[in-house]
C-alpha cells in the first residue's frame, strides 16, 4: 500500500516487528492528516519526540508509550484541540511536562509514568479537570 496516496486513514496501528531492534523516529504519517487513533506503542523508536504529530490535528487517541523516545516533550499540543486520550508511558522523556499539553481541554487520560518528568503540575484548572492521571 503507498501511503502517499491514503489521505484519509483514520486509524493507524504500527505493531512491534520482532525481526528490527530500532526504529528511528524518523517515521512520517503525515500521509493522513485526518488521524483520530494512532497507536505506535510496544515498539523500539529512539530518538526525540516525533515532530509530525502536531499537525494531526484531529488526533483524539495517541500512544506513544513503551518505546525509547529520549528529551523534554515539545509545546506541540496546542494545535491538537480534540486530544483525549495521551500515552506517553515507560519512555525516557525528560523535565517538565509543556505547558500546552495543560490546555487541552478534552484530555481525560494521560500517562507518563516510568519517566523522568519533574515538576508540578502548573495550574488549578488541570487538577480541577477530569483527567486520569497514571
Amino acid at each position: 500500500m503507498d501511503l502517499d496516496r491514503a489521505p484519509f486513514v483514520m486509524n493507524f496501528f504500527f505493531f512491534p516487528c520482532p525481526l528490527i531492534s530500532t526504529y528511528n523516529t524518523n517515521i512520517d504519517l503525515s500521509f493522513s492528516l485526518h488521524l483520530t487513533y494512532l497507536d505506535l506503542s510496544f515498539n523500539a523508536f529512539t530518538g526525540s519526540f516525533p515532530s509530525f504529530l502536531s499537525n494531526l490535528h484531529h488526533l483524539v487517541y495517541l500512544d506513544l508509550s513503551e518505546n525509547k523516545f529520549t528529551g523534554q516533550i515539545p509545546n506541540v499540543f496546542d494545535r491538537l484541540t480534540n486530544l483525549q486520550s495521551l500515552g506517553l508511558w515507560d519512555n525516557n522523556f525528560q523535565r517538565k511536562l509543556p505547558s500546552s499539553l495543560f490546555a487541552l481541554t478534552q484530555l481525560s487520560s494521560l500517562d507518563c509514568s516510568n519517566n523522568e518528568i519533574e515538576g508540578p503540575l502548573p495550574d488549578k484548572n488541570f487538577h480541577e479537570a477530569k483527567i486520569t492521571l497514571h
